[in-house]
């Protein structure tokens, strides 16, 4: 997403690396309307919703817009990351939890960690591709988990085109496994071309992918693999 890309962008520009921002997603709007009608309409049934991105927040706003659903205050909310976390306050939403790494696996060992015993009934708003890290991180911890799809990515319209206009690259940072997928379905990666992951589910996506030399950031943010380009290019 163009708004996620400007911090990375000015970090590199500043090394003088040049950079093309390359759009991957487009949001389409999915999900069973049943199931998604049930869930806001008994949202107070659930103790926690659990955020994992900055566009489920706008999605799962845009389902509670749809249907009249309001918080109330049994009910709280878990983000993955501070973006996150500041997407919900925009919002006007109360943050209750947040997670110190921007990652799945981590929001859910936290998670469990300082909420043990208490957890009760979980909602995980997500896309249709999203991973099963938090679910199956949970698994022991939490009286319920339920899924629920609201929306889902398909390949953004200017793509291609863009990769096509582009130089070839020296480096390419993935931000996450569906980027991967979307990406190199389009374009290889050549022969000297580094490729930089935003954390460990898009290196094993990239891996799978047939990718044999995998650079990952530590901590597991876009300035984080700024961070990573530029410590490969000084060596």
């Amino acid at each position: 997403e163009p708004e996620r890309a400007g911090d990375f962008v000015n970090a590199l520009d500043k090394k003088r690396f040049a950079v093309t921002a390359v759009p991957v997603f487009a949001v389409d709007q999915c999900g069973d309307p049943e199931q998604q009608k049930n869930v806001l309409t008994h949202l107070a049934s659930y103790d926690w919703v659990m955020f994992t991105s900055q566009v489920t927040v706008r999605e799962f706003r845009r389902l509670m817009d749809m249907h009249g659903a309001t918080w109330n205050a049994r009910t709280r909310r878990a983000a993955v990351g501070k973006k996150t976390a500041r997407a919900l306050e925009e919002m006007g939403w109360k943050v209750d939890f947040v997670g110190d790494v921007a990652d799945a696996v981590s929001l859910a060992e936290k998670f469990a960690l300082e909420n043990r015993g208490s957890i009760g009934r979980v909602l995980f708003p997500c896309s249709g591709s999203a991973g099963t890290d938090l679910e199956n991180g949970l698994e022991q911890s939490v009286a319920r988990m339920e899924r629920l799809v609201c929306y889902d990515m398909a390949v953004h319209p200017e793509m291609t085109s863009v990769i096509r206009g582009a130089p070839d690259p020296a480096a390419i940072v993935f931000t996450s496994p569906q980027a991967a997928r979307f990406l190199l379905a389009e374009r290889s990666l050549s022969n000297g071309t580094l490729a930089v992951s935003i954390g460990p589910a898009t290196s094993e996506a990239l891996l799978s992918l047939g990718c044999t030399l995998v650079y990952e950031a530590l901590d597991r943010s876009l300035e984080g693999t700024a961070e990573v380009i530029d410590g490969l290019f000084a060596a």
